[in-house]
């Protein structure tokens, strides 16, 4: 079987397979599986369904739940299995500014109060501020 990947259910991104992510979003190769079992598999996403090395499917259909661990580490690791849609661009076939953004997770390093000034620069980042501000942690 060739390429195939998932939308991340926190930022809608693919998750990237680790043959053609790039510097800048090297992050989006990085993932959390949860599967129907509830087992959760974290790691290198390799783009043919494995994370890790493991299988994240039962091999009768391709549902998963499926996150960048930076993504799921921001949503508080989800442990709730919810399918993912399946990405259009299968996490391989995609023009480089379809995925060009920075890793989210400075945003837990960031101090509360300097939140504010990164509202606004990258859309998959404003929702995660947002909740974190809200919390307030």
């Amino acid at each position: 079987m060739g390429f195939f990947s998932w939308e991340c259910k926190g930022c809608g991104h693919s998750i990237l397979s680790n043959y053609s992510s790039g510097n800048k979003n090297n992050w989006m190769s990085k993932a959390v599986a949860i599967k129907k079992d509830g087992k959760t598999l974290i790691g290198e996403y390799d783009g043919y369904g494995r994370v890790n090395g493991k299988e994240v499917t039962d091999g009768k259909d391709f549902d998963a739940s499926m996150y960048h661990k930076a993504c799921w580490e921001l949503l508080g690791r989800p442990k709730k299995y919810k399918i993912s849609k399946s990405a259009n661009d299968q996490g391989f076939f995609f023009d480089k500014k379809d995925h060009d953004v920075p890793d989210p997770s400075i945003i837990m390093t960031t101090p509360l109060e300097d939140l504010p000034t990164l509202l606004g620069k990258n859309p998959v980042w404003d929702k995660y501020i947002e909740a974190r501000l809200k919390k307030g942690v």
